[in-house]
């Protein structure tokens, strides 16, 4: 089985919270974890706009630095971002959301494996529910 992150995901690996075990638990075999380039941005601005303490955050930050090297990225070029508008336009999602979508549609095209796509995000795990992606946690 492989998986795809989204921003809320990863954001989870680097924060006591609700999840992070769930997340931690994932990320012990990296090799067969992937996300979209947009999450290392969107991850930086949650830590930036949480409430935790400028050392918490450095620690967070470098803790983020160790999980980017390990994990597949997938980028984010023309077709990348039309395959999202079409994801946008099918679902009714946010422009991130359809492009955290249309990323773990790629991957799963480029694995032998199924992908779980994990997210906290009700709307955007219907939307990869409907794409057929089983889903992590499996209820919120």
């Amino acid at each position: 089985m492989s998986l795809y992150l989204d921003t809320s995901a990863v954001a989870k690996a680097l924060r006591p919270e609700p999840g992070h075990e769930t997340v931690t638990a994932v990320l012990r075999d990296p090799d067969r974890v992937a996300t979209s380039v947009i999450a290392y941005a969107e991850t930086c601005a949650a830590l930036a706009r949480s409430s935790a303490a400028l050392d918490l955050i450095a620690s967070a930050r470098q803790e983020l630095e160790r999980l980017w090297g390990q994990m597949h990225r997938i980028p984010l070029d023309d077709a990348a971002a039309r395959s999202a508008g079409d994801a946008a336009l099918r679902h009714r999602l946010r422009g991130m959301d359809a492009i955290h979508l249309a990323a773990a549609l790629a991957w799963a095209a480029s694995v032998a494996t199924p992908v779980t796509f994990v997210s906290w995000d009700r709307e955007q795990r219907d939307a990869a529910r409907a794409e057929g992606f089983a889903l992590l946690p499996e209820v919120l």
